[in-house]
């Protein structure tokens, strides 16, 4: 790639991009006239988080045998949604946005710079956490400590580990072997104790301002057993639920109240916002609940309960009917729906806007040659659709527009969703 000025910052126009891959090494960013906006000349490019993507030029290499000294060698930097690049390929590695500042690495030292591709805060630290609504854990001589949006520490670096805050607590430990249980508090973001926790338990992480799950410590999602505690100490379900999943603990998961756990068995109940369990685990699924009602599995058969655990006489509306053997997810008024073995796309008043003429793999080979909806992304996006073409072993990405003609030629090998603005 052609070296690229700093982007200036603009006003957000309607841009939509896609990630494509001319060839299975390098990726590249194309526009709706399928021109390159970023050259395929990239390893990898993230996904968008805040109206930005990292681009991997080269990717960092972990030299394990060298105590990971070569972790951050990599090339990388940042495109916008009007596809500039807002830095250089200088930084040895970079995590994606959060809260308008990114982390980059520059000499295996941490750093942060903002939306401008500015570095705000130098790049100085052994680690880094992502930016949270108060700030940022970081370490730095080997203690952690709190830091601002604006680069200036909350609490000193004093911790031998520290998490981030989650309603305005966090957990942190002053013994070197965290992975170890004992030796944990709960603090306040004056860094000021707020219990010892319980040494039996490993993990532990603030669900609300007035219950915090603990468990066994594992780096697995699903390798966990957890329970909940208050904040006075007291333990209010011993731990007993499972997670194949740690998007169950992210911050706001209480819905009205109620919190969905999980046994071992992947069967749901529901613990109220005080941990206790009030609605027994026995459901294949279990939605949040939503106007005081959830929707439920058992047996078979899908049931809405109240908060306790009742079933109710509201009767989910009534799907329309349509003459097609399968639908897929509607998207932009427009659905992929099959026919027999062939697949089309219908509009909402079920009249066909593409011919049944196509293919679609659904995770199996096509042996004959021919035309398939792209598996990866079976619905509109920014007014395209994904077409493939299979010959052999190879295979040809592109795209249709609404009217079934190929909006941008079959000469991908892999073509991802159109993103308008970044994802923003």
């Amino acid at each position: 790639m052609k070296q690229m000025k700093k982007a200036e910052p603009t006003n957000c126009e309607n841009i939509a991009m896609a990630v494509v891959k001319p060839n299975w090494d390098y990726m590249g960013l194309i526009n709706l006239k399928g021109e390159y906006v970023i050259e395929p000349d990239n390893k990898n490019i993230w996904d968008w988080k805040e109206g930005f993507a990292v681009v991997e030029k080269v990717i960092s290499k972990i030299d394990v045998s060298d105590n990971f000294k070569n972790h951050f060698n990599g090339q990388y930097g940042f495109v916008n949604a009007q596809g500039k690049l807002i830095t250089d390929f200088s930084y040895g590695y970079a995590n994606s946005f959060s809260r308008g500042i990114a982390a980059v690495n520059k000499a295996s030292k941490w750093g942060f710079i903002d939306k401008t591709g500015d570095l705000i805060i130098p790049c100085q630290f052994e680690e880094v956490k992502q930016f949270g609504e108060e700030g940022c854990p970081v370490k730095l001589g080997g203690k952690w400590g709190f830091l601002s949006r604006e680069g200036k520490w909350i609490l000193p670096n004093q911790f031998a580990h520290l998490s981030n805050f989650e309603y305005g607590m966090a957990v942190a430990s002053y013994k070197k072997k965290y992975i170890e249980n004992g030796g944990k508090i709960l603090i306040d973001i004056n860094g000021n104790k707020i219990i010892d926790l319980p040494d039996e338990w490993g993990w532990f992480k603030p669900v609300s301002d007035k219950l915090i799950l603990i468990g066994t410590n594992s780096g697995f999602p699903g390798g966990r057993t957890y329970g909940f505690m208050s904040l006075d100490g007291n333990i209010v379900t011993p731990p007993q639920f499972y997670t194949n999943s740690d998007y169950l603990f992210s911050t706001g998961v209480l819905s009205e109240g109620m919190l969905t756990v999980m046994n071992d068995k992947n069967q749901y109940g529901y613990v109220n916002e005080a941990g206790e369990l009030t609605i027994p685990i026995q459901f294949q699924y279990a939605s949040p609940f939503k106007d005081g009602m959830a929707k439920v599995k058992k047996d078979g058969n899908f049931y809405f309960i109240d908060k306790k655990g009742n079933m109710t006489s509201y009767v989910e509306p009534q799907t329309i009917q349509r003459p097609f053997d399968e639908v897929l997810e509607f998207s932009e008024g427009l659905a992929v729906a099959r026919k027999g073995d062939l697949w089309g796309v219908i509009d909402e008043q079920n009249s066909v806007v593409i011919d049944f003429k196509y293919q679609r793999r659904n995770g199996r080979r096509v042996e004959d040659r021919g035309l398939f909806f792209s598996e990866y992304f079976p619905k509109f996006s920014c007014g395209v659709l994904g077409i493939q073409e299979e010959f052999g072993n190879n295979i040809n990405s592109g795209y249709l527009d609404k009217n079934g003609e190929l909006a941008i030629e079959l000469k991908f090998r892999m073509a991802c969703p159109f993103v308008l603005n970044g994802g923003e």
